[in-house]
This record gives structure tokens, C-alpha cells and sequence, in this order.
């Protein structure tokens, strides 16, 4: 009951902040259905091993992957907040 209660609080005050800060959640940055059909291949962003004679097709779903990286970028407003 204590944790409940203790919790509930924790929410309301979090939820005060928010409205009363000036926080804000994410905006979509996604604003309309993806059309597969309106790709663009960006130059440059493609190991050169990635080509059609190293293809070996689809891979299972359970396939770990040891290494990837992925680069995300901030909306200019975002980043602006950010720098502040």
C-alpha cells in the first residue's frame, strides 16, 4: 500500500512539473505514412563490402548482432534546448 501511494505521488509531482516547466514531450519528427517507393540512396553511407556478391539473403529474426551503429540526430529546436 506504502508503494502504491508512495508511487501515485512520485506521479502527480512529475506530472506538476511537466505541466508547470514548460517541459515538453517529443514532437513527431515522422509526420506521414512511409512510402517505400520514395527512397533515396544516400551516397557514402555504405561499407563497400555491403554489395550484391556478399549477399547471402534474409537472415532469422533471433540473429544476434555483435555490432552496429546507428546515428541519431536531434531536431534543430531539440538540439537548441539541449545546448541550453
Amino acid at each position: 500500500m506504502r508503494t502504491t501511494r508512495t508511487l501515485f505521488t512520485l506521479a502527480v509531482v512529475l506530472a506538476f512539473i511537466a505541466t508547470f516547466t514548460g517541459f515538453s514531450f517529443a514532437q513527431a519528427r515522422i509526420t506521414q505514412q512511409i512510402d517505400d517507393s520514395q527512397t533515396v540512396a544516400l551516397s557514402g553511407n555504405t561499407r563497400h563490402e555491403a554489395n550484391i556478391n556478399n549477399d547471402r539473403g534474409a537472415v532469422a529474426d533471433s540473429m544476434d548482432i555483435d555490432h552496429i551503429l546507428l546515428l541519431l540526430q536531434r531536431s534543430p529546436q531539440k538540439e537548441r534546448q539541449f545546448e541550453k
